[in-house]
């Protein structure tokens, strides 16, 4: 059996790259497929394959307007139409952070004069034959899916207890008819060699975007140590791991922050590298479901002795572990996709 695994962004196409790196659906997914024996895996950009000759393709999407990027849309685009559902399985999969930029970008893409002015900027030499091809592929494809006529299954990463979500959130992406799949990313990683120095009292919060209104609302008394928005002059660390060993490790508190509410409960991996420091971790009822070990206020834990902290953080990673995939339960579920 062959099996093609492809996406679009320069982390979803290099997983095993040694900076920017974290730990995503994709590279779950990339993880369990290259230990399988018992299948003939390819990995890479998704125009340097030709669909046809696989039996099972996994396509990344980040944006409608962006499927294998925005160049690169139209030689994707072709493969899908040619592609016959009986020879060849394909199956979507992304990363959480896209849900709106997908619905948005289809909706956009759907409309012929906005591929011909995306198009007209990254294939200018094209000659007119070719560009109308271009431009009736994407709007042909965009159409079919935004209208079910082309339908495929959706696979999206989520925490275990958000499972039963997978619905509303795969629908605000727009992609009607298609089968929304949840699946425990988190269960394809081994918990890395790490520090154990004495935790401080302390809050961190690793984002690249600015969340100085958040903070403020919080009313934190502990310090926050801010790594990734460059607007606030935040620390940069490229690779995510840095953050675990430096920051992690070393403060009690770690800050899951809000996203807009159809992206809440779906790949995030701070539980997980919560429950691998031992640290406490906050987080919004719409991504904690309300469980009792996530549903500490800040005032409460800050009043708390070290002790009474430690019970905190291991009822937490007790939560966590009870409601995740093993590594077994993501090998047989990756199984069932493709077989």
């Amino acid at each position: 059996m062959k099996v093609l695994l492809t996406g679009m962004t320069s982390n979803q196409c290099r997983p095993e790259r040694t900076s920017n790196t974290f730990y995503s659906g994709t590279l779950a997914l990339h993880t369990v497929l290259k230990e399988n024996p018992n299948i003939e895996y390819s990995f890479g950009n998704p125009w340097d394959f030709d669909f046809t000759e696989f039996d099972t393709v996994l396509l990344g999407i980040y944006a409608g307007n962006a499927l294998g990027s925005s160049a690169r849309f139209p030689a994707v685009a072709e493969q899908l139409l040619k592609v016959n559902p009986e020879n060849t399985k394909v199956i979507l999969h992304l990363d959480d952070w896209h849900a709106s930029s997908i619905k948005n970008g289809m909706n956009a893409m759907r409309k012929e004069k906005n591929v011909r002015r995306l198009m007209k900027m990254f294939h200018p030499k094209a000659d007119d034959y070719e560009f109308e091809n271009i431009v009736a592929n994407i709007v042909t494809w965009c159409e079919d899916i935004r209208t079910g006529r082309r339908t495929y299954p959706v696979l999206l990463p989520m925490l275990g207890w958000r499972m039963n979500k997978v619905n509303v959130i795969g629908e605000s992406m727009g992609l009607t008819g298609s089968s929304f799949i949840p699946y425990d990313y988190c269960a394809a990683f081994d918990p890395i060699e790490l520090p154990d120095p004495p935790k401080e009292r302390g809050w961190v919060l690793a984002t690249k975007y600015d969340y100085n209104k958040y903070i403020e609302e919080k009313k934190f008394t502990w310090p926050v140590i801010r790594y990734g928005c460059k607007k606030n002059g935040d620390n940069y660390l490229p690779n995510e791991e840095d953050v675990i060993r430096e920051a992690y490790t070393k403060y009690w508190g770690l800050i899951s922050h809000p996203y807009h509410p159809k992206l809440r409960g779906q790949g995030r991996d701070k539980f997980m590298l919560a429950t691998w420091t031992r640290s406490i971790i906050i987080s919004e009822p719409g991504e904690n479901d309300n469980m009792p070990e996530y549903s500490v206020s800040v005032s409460e834990i800050e009043k708390m002795s070290d002790k009474q902290l430690e019970d905190l953080a291991e009822r937490q990673r007790i939560a966590y572990l009870t409601n995740s995939w093993s590594r077994y339960q993501l090998q047989e579920f990756v199984k069932g996709l493709i077989k």
